[in-house]
């Protein structure tokens, strides 16, 4: 099926409009977020504000190519610290979405469908996973540092997690255990190193 192509504020303009479905659509490629900084702030408010978990956003089948969806530098809002905000995406519907090459840094994707979907090079830095699922869901190249994966479902299925960046990914002893059996196809990877156990 073909994609429908969306500009990157319009995309925006939709969201703000309280659109929820985006499913099937294609947005502008390398499209920032963040490029337009008041336009970025009243996203980031806007999205603090709702009830995702009534209401999710849809991205069902969609494609999203080295998209930018990460926070404006802390420092330019809120003064010095090394993690800003990012955008909060909680109980998306992502079933079949492709973000590949897309900067999700310090995002809230938790409570996420991510079924059958990829993050193909995508930055997963500070993102928060939690209770989200993958069931066959590719990560192939994907940076996960300081990703929080505790109480993520279906880990086991997932493709490609053993060609991932792993850095301090926050798990609990069950992620723990399904990531150790993926990741010992490495034979450079160190359990002491990639993992902060909580």
């Amino acid at each position: 099926m073909e994609k429908i192509k969306l500009p990157g504020k319009e995309f925006i303009r939709k969201i703000l409009a309280g659109e929820r479905d985006f499913s099937g659509i294609e947005l502008e490629r390398e499209y920032n977020l963040s490029e337009d900084e008041q336009k970025h702030e009243e996203l980031y408010r806007y999205l603090r504000k709702q009830d995702f978990k009534n209401s999710p956003l849809i991205f069902k089948d969609s494609w999203f190519q080295n998209i930018n969806f990460s926070p404006i530098p802390y420092s330019r809002w809120y003064g010095s610290s090394p993690q800003s905000p990012g955008l909060r995406f909680p109980h998306a519907d992502c079933e079949g979405a492709y973000f590949v090459g897309c900067d999700f840094t310090s995002a809230d994707l938790s409570y996420g469908n991510f079924r059958e979907g990829s993050f193909n090079n995508s930055n997963l830095q500070y993102v928060d996973f939690n209770f989200s699922g993958f069931d066959d869901t590719d990560f192939h190249n994907a940076r996960l540092v300081w990703t929080d994966l505790r109480e993520a479902k279906n880990l086991e299925r997932t493709r490609n997690m053993e060609r991932a960046y792993f850095f301090n990914v926050k798990v609990t002893q069950k992620e723990k255990i399904i990531l150790e059996k993926i990741l010992k196809k490495r034979s450079n990877f160190s359990l002491k190193e990639n993992y902060e156990e909580q």
